[in-house]
């Protein structure tokens, strides 16, 4: 019997140390090829109001322009075709982390590369998760820079 309970406390306390000792999770990874602080210069429409998101669509790319902290920005994390006229970006919105951000808002936007499979339209829908509940945004068709 004090043999069990030997190997028993010997078990949690191993199961302790290891809880313990998990690293911190990292930054997300982002898949843009690039990013920049603030809004697309050409944008077709009025800015999105801070909090929002917004997408320009500019044929073998789109920018997504995502509102929050500067500190812990919410990164897009992966992309999906669901049709041929609608992608799904899934994006880390820092809610993971275990460090304090700043509490002011600010407009970050990624450029993603859009892998084959979309059709020419005038709009591409763009559904965002990640959030509380899924986005969506029509991105318009502009021309490429």
């Amino acid at each position: 019997m004090a043999r069990l309970v030997a190997w028993i406390l010997a078990a949690v306390s191993v199961c302790a140390v290891v809880a313990c000792s998990r690293p911190e999770p990292g930054p997300p990874v982002s898949i843009a090829a690039t990013s920049y602080r603030g809004l697309p210069s050409d944008a077709p429409t009025s800015p999105t109001l801070p909090g929002g998101a917004s997408a320009i669509w500019r044929g073998a790319t789109i920018e997504l322009t995502l509102w929050g902290s500067s500190s812990c920005p919410a990164v897009p994390v992966a992309l999906a075709v669901r049709d041929p006229a609608t992608i799904e970006v899934t994006v880390d919105v820092g809610r993971q982390r275990r460090r304090a951000c700043t509490t002011d808002i600010s407009a970050i936007t990624s450029v993603l590369v859009l892998p084959d499979g979309l059709r020419p339209a005038a709009v591409l829908t763009v559904w965002l998760v990640g959030f509380d509940r899924p986005l969506k945004l029509e991105a318009p068709s502009v021309p490429a820079r």
